[in-house]
This record gives C-alpha cells, structure tokens and sequence, in this order.
C-alpha cells in the first residue's frame, strides 16, 4: 500500500513532467530554462524561440518578450516578434499572445507556437509558486558572532536603513561607507576602538534616483582623496558601480540582479527608497514590494530614505523622535535603521552630524555617533579637492547634545561633579520632577548622594 507522502511525491513528479510531454508533443526538444525570483526564461533551439517571462508574481501577472528567427544583414538573427503584458492563469491571456505570434510569418505553425507558449507560462508559474529549499534549524552553528560587512553599521546579507530630511549629507555618507567596503579602508580611525568602521572588503554597487553620474564623479572623487586613495601608476583605478535608475526597484530588480551576478556585487546602496518606491495611492503595499525586492538582492543592502515634513522643523528630545516617511512596514523590514540629524552654520564648510541607531533586530542599540563632514577646496581653483570625515562627542556638542535623551543630557551635565535636581533642572531648562522621574528610571547609570546631589555611577 501507498503512503500518503508517496503519493504525494508521485503526483509532483506527473505534474512536472506534463509541460514537458507538452513540449514533446510539440516535436521540439526541452528547452533550456533559466529561472530567477520574478522571471523565467526559455529557449527553445530547435525552433530558434526564445520566450522571456518577467516580472512575474504569484497572481500571474507578467510581462512576456518573445524572439523568432529573423533575417538580417549578416543572415539569421533573433528579431522581438512581441513583447506585452499578459496573465499567464488566464487562458484567454495565452490564447491571445498565441494568435499574435502565429501572425508573424516566422514559418512556425500556430499549435507549434500554442504548445511552446504554454509550455513556458506552465513551468513559470510552477517556479514561481514553488517552495524555497528546505532547512533545518536547531544545531550549533559555526559563529555566535553576526556577519558584518562593515562593522557595526551594516551586517552582511541584510537590509539597514538611514533615514534624514533632504540635503542633510545622506548620500555622502553613503559614498564614504561605498569607499569603505569597496576599498577596503577602516573608518573614522580618530575614533575610539571599538568604534571604528570596519570593513569586509567586497564589491558595491551604487543605484541613484536622485542625483547625476557627474555629481558622482566629483564627490567619489573628493571622498577618494580625504581618505588618500590614489590612483596608481600602473594604470589600475579604484571604482565601484554606478546604476542611474529612473524606474521602480521592483521593476529593475531582475536587471540589478543580473549585474550583482556578473560583476560580484557585495553590497547594493539604493539611494533612495521614496524615489525608487512603486506608484500608488497605498503605502503600505508599495514598502512591501520595495523590500520584497531588496531581499531578492541576496547581499547587504543600505536603504537611503527621507522623513516626513513634520519631523524636519519639529524640536525633538530624543534620539528615536521620527521615522522614514511613509509606512510603518519601512521601519519593521528593515534589520538596522539610523536617524540622521544635522547643524551647520551658515558660511561653514563643514557640517555636524548624529547618527542615531533607532532599530537593531538583534543586539543593542549602539550610542549616538557623531560625524563632522568637511569641505576643503584647492587653495589655487577655489573647487572641491576633497572630503574629510571625523568624529566628534555627542555629549559635548552645543547644539546635538540638546537633542539627545535626557538621561544622556544628564550624563553631560554631571561629568564635572555631582549636581541637586534643582540645579539640573535649571540647566536643562525642564522641571525637577521631570528630572527626578529620569534618574530613578535610569539607577543603573547614577547615584544618589548627600543633600540631593546625583552622580554618574559609571562611565558608560
């Protein structure tokens, strides 16, 4: 007698083999089948057909691009016979596109078409509903640690978002972390250990929405020399991939597929989420299929994205006061996100940034690191020549201190000795009880002491 997982086992394995009897009956040989995440190709080489199916969703949905022998001016050749929106559940979707390629006088008889063409949307549609591959969890693994591909910023594998109002330095930033993990260079080295950026050296390729190739050029260019890289003479230049995009993420994924196979991509900077987010009146929906897309990358990924308009003048107190516009969906996808705030002075050629860590799916939150960008101009030109990165203590700024959480306000205040409420009150200009509430919520970091004075109880 039969088990029922044998059955089952024998039933998979009839319905496999039916679109390749179809095939078959066809009188042309399988074709060869390349399978992606939302697309399915298919050549058929004794026919000279090619069938490209993509965009694909588990609905059915897609786009289907059809080459035929062609004649051309050095003889045979694949000409595009079609290429057009279709369902490939819906019958009378198939029937169409069939009548429409049969038209073209390509010398294939219609059933020959009808059976390549359904063929292909079959063995698409099993790929696509299909399963991924079957683990097992519950062993030791090799490494308690987490893969990081630059440390502790963006671990390896994974989405991480910054997010800030517009022209506050995010795509700099982005450049300096793309020089970091392409050339293998460590990160704000004035930093303390432990604090510095380290990388795992790997390819990056950067997606734009926003800006130019030429505003690129100069910026990596400047970036590149604050760090000293230089060029050597034997003719080698230290690049990493620019894509323009224009259209959606969810759209072009297949495409930047293809160039992070073709060209070893570790990580993806996809500048930025709201440009390069599908169209539609729901947010939500549209935050899912962007994410669906990035985590079809399968590399580390850095999400540039934009807050709302009433995070960009509001006063906040705290490090976690907004979230990347849109959709809360943004916030739970992605496994890191940084709030990026700035102060620069008019004049200046230099600002100061905070990145606030605001998410981590796994671990602490890290402290709030601050980021000094500078401008420095050729003395003889008056343009950019390059970019410095440094850091600077939060605590000790004069305007970010005051947008940090009172309990690190606190920590500023009391460095220098002990301080009454009263007299933190004052400082921080908010009430004693608002003080008092603070430090007995945070008695792992302060100490009460004689005639209502608090310390510091460690050094954090």
């Amino acid at each position: 007698m039969i088990e029922d997982k044998d059955l089952a086992f024998k039933l998979a394995d009839a319905r496999r083999s039916l679109a390749e009897t179809i095939a078959h009956e066809s009188g042309y040989e399988i074709p060869a089948k390349v399978y992606g995440p939302d697309f399915a190709e298919f050549t058929f080489r004794h026919a000279n057909v090619e069938i490209a199916i993509h965009d694909l969703d588990y609905k059915g949905n897609a786009t289907v691009k059809i080459w035929s022998e062609g004649k051309g001016t050095s003889g045979e050749l694949l000409v595009p016979i079609t290429y057009q929106s279709i369902k490939l559940l819906s019958q009378r979707d198939v029937d169409g596109l069939v009548q429409k390629v049969a038209s073209h006088n390509t010398g294939i008889e219609a059933e020959a078409w009808r059976h390549m063409i359904e063929y292909s949307c079959w063995m698409a549609m099993q790929h696509t509903q299909s399963t991924s591959q079957l683990l097992t969890v519950g062993t030791e693994p090799e490494s308690m640690n987490l893969a990081w591909r630059l440390f502790p910023i963006l671990q390896d594998g994974e989405p991480t978002t910054i997010y800030c109002a517009g022209g506050v330095g995010k795509s700099y930033l982005a450049i300096y972390i793309a020089c970091l993990v392409q050339f293998d260079f460590a990160g704000f080295t004035d930093a303390p250990m432990g604090k510095q950026w380290v990388p795992k050296k790997g390819n990056v390729l950067y997606c734009d929405w926003e800006s130019t190739h030429r505003d690129h050029q100069r910026r990596v260019w400047a970036v590149k020399r604050g760090l000293g890289i230089t060029d050597t003479d034997q003719g080698f230049i230290d690049t990493f991939m620019y894509l323009p995009c224009s259209q959606p993420l969810s759209v072009t994924v297949t495409a930047i597929q293809d160039i992070i196979r073709e060209h070893n991509i570790e990580l993806v900077i996809l500048d930025s989420q709201m440009a390069g987010s599908d169209y539609g009146p729901d947010i939500g929906q549209n935050a899912t299929r962007y994410y669906n897309a990035v985590r079809q990358l399968g590399v580390a990924s850095l999400v540039i994205d934009h807050v709302p308009k009433s995070a960009i003048t509001a006063s906040h107190d705290n490090s976690n006061s907004s979230t990347p516009i849109g959709s809360v969906v943004k916030s739970n996808r992605a496994r890191q996100a940084y709030e990026l705030t700035k102060h620069q002075e008019p004049g200046q050629g230099f600002t100061d940034l905070v990145l606030n860590h605001t998410k981590n799916n796994e671990g602490r939150l890290w402290e709030p690191f601050g980021i000094k960008i500078e401008w420095v101009d050729n003395e003889q030109t008056g343009h950019l020549d390059r970019t410095l990165f440094t850091t600077f203590e939060v605590e000790g700024h004069p305007v970010h201190s005051t947008r940090q959480p009172m309990w690190k306000r606190i920590c500023g205040c009391v460095d220098e000795g002990p301080l009454t409420t009263k007299e933190l009150a004052a400082l921080l200009d908010t009430t004693d009880g608002n003080i008092r509430s603070v430090l007995n919520q945070n008695k792992d970091k302060f100490v009460k002491l004689d005639g209502d004075r608090w310390g510091r109880l460690a050094r954090l």
